[in-house]
């Protein structure tokens, strides 16, 4: 008790050290000094400090970041056809698409649109070699999704496809609102 006392009053480790030893050695009338002494014994490798401060840590990228290995970066996006402010990131490699505000990142409020109809995510299958991650929707909906790649519409229904930039996505029906898929490179920093 009296080495954390000492501690948290903001003594040295070395004086709250020296403070517990003479607790222990008071409280016991000096009379078991055999293990009294070590039970507070320091290491003399021991520099008295416990924790690293955090002020004294550097930020550094680990050695498989694709910055630090000069490969580019690319950084996908769900926006409104058309509009170059309505745009949703792909953080943390998902994006979820659907009626529900409370479970989904893009809100579509039409009536054809599942509360959970799709799922837009990435997929690295190479890391280690530097590879662009691949893109994939997959659909979750009562009445599918639509897929525009070369002005064709194709439906696809409880599926998992890959998607590639500039691919149009309406989901649910014909008649809803199109968006486009877009994955930009960037170049990696430094250069």
């Amino acid at each position: 008790k009296a080495f954390a006392k000492s501690l948290s009053e903001g003594l040295e480790i070395d004086r709250a050290v020296a403070v517990a030893r003479q607790s222990l050695l008071t409280l016991y009338k000096f009379n078991q000094p055999a293990w009294t002494l070590p039970v507070l014994y320091m290491h003399p490798e021991f520099d008295g400090q416990l924790v690293e401060l955090v002020e004294d840590v550097v930020t550094q990228l680990p050695t498989n970041s694709p910055t630090r290995l000069g490969h580019s970066l690319s950084r996908a996006y769900l926006r409104l056809a058309g509009s170059d402010t309505d745009a949703w990131p792909l953080w943390a490699g998902m994006l979820r698409v659907g009626r529900w505000p409370d479970n989904n990142d893009v809100v579509v409020q039409e009536r054809w649109v599942s509360q959970k109809h799709a799922e837009i995510f990435s997929r690295n299958s190479m890391p280690e070699m530097g590879s662009e991650p691949t893109y994939f929707l997959r659909d979750f909906s009562r009445y599918g999704t639509l897929i525009s790649e070369s002005g064709d519409w194709q439906r696809i229904h409880r599926e998992e496809v890959a998607l590639r930039s500039g691919t149009l996505l309406k989901f649910g029906s014909s008649q809803g609102q199109a968006f486009e898929f877009i994955i930009e490179t960037v170049s990696s920093f430094g250069k």
